[in-house]
């Protein structure tokens, strides 16, 4: 009698056998090894190193460039406008308010904080251009609709723009320097499982390996079938097991990304 006839029988038995119900029962020999599941071995593989969630760094550089914009502004008015006049600052500091509230809403319809973008700092260099254009072309919009040109020094509001593109381009460019050590390091990325593991399954996963500048890390994949039409390895990646087990590994691992192919 072969070993898989043998499995099948015992997983039968422990059906039956109440005092064994709680026995996972041995459905493939390709996902169940001797000490346990396979994804359950692969989440203690990969969740050793240390990460940095990437969430967590795109918000905290939204933040540090909001405070970019905004220091600059009231620095350029101690510095030119006026250093003791503080019911004009008032006026100033409500104006600054809102021009970094529209960076917020211009910068993110631009899609500037993404991993992939804070990697190529060239090619989003026009994009941040012409965002804080747009930013500062609405806020003296909005000053000449309120009648407020007057109050709003013109000298303070090139000054504001010039100097706070200059500042985010280089924080930019020193950011994307080390970031790139950090996905280097494996600090930074998102996880990911590709579900299925046919032909899309391995062109979505020649096409990740392919692109430039991916922060995305494949950890397995996952498929009902069989060894027979599916083999335990795909382009160097594991199979991990179905997708009953896919929901239990999603439980016990981090899991940014589901690739549904």
């Amino acid at each position: 009698m072969s070993e898989q006839s043998l499995r099948k029988i015992e997983a039968c038995e422990q059906a039956d056998d109440p005092k064994r119900q709680d026995i996972p029962q041995v459905q493939d020999n390709s996902i169940y090894q001797k000490n346990g599941p396979r994804w359950l071995q692969h989440v203690s593989e990969t969740d050793e190193n240390s990460f940095i969630s990437p969430i967590v760094l795109s918000g905290c550089y939204r933040l540090l460039e909001l405070a970019t914009l905004a220091i600059i502004g009231v620095t350029g008015y101690f510095a030119y406008v006026s250093t003791t006049d503080m019911s004009l600052f008032a006026e100033y500091l409500v104006g600054i308010s809102c021009a970094c509230i529209l960076m917020a809403l211009f910068f993110q319809s631009a899609n500037v904080y993404s991993i992939q973008a804070f990697n190529t700092p060239i090619r989003q260099t026009p994009k941040i251009c012409l965002a804080l254009t747009l930013v500062f072309a609405v806020f003296i919009a909005g000053l000449f609709f309120l009648k407020l040109g007057v109050t709003f020094s013109r000298v303070w509001m090139g000054a504001w723009y010039f100097f706070s593109l200059l500042f985010i381009l280089m924080f930019r460019f020193a950011f994307a320097a080390t970031l790139h050590q950090w996905c280097q390091e494996g600090r930074i990325y998102r996880r990911a499982v590709v579900v299925g593991g046919g032909e899309p399954g391995i062109a979505v996963i020649r096409a990740l390996e392919q692109a430039e500048n991916s922060d995305i890390r494949i950890c397995g994949i996952f498929d009902e079938r069989g060894d027979e039409r599916v083999p335990d390895e795909i382009e160097g990646y594991p199979k991990l097991g179905n997708y009953d087990e896919l929901v239990e590994f999603g439980r016990k691992s981090r899991i940014d990304l589901l690739i549904i192919t």
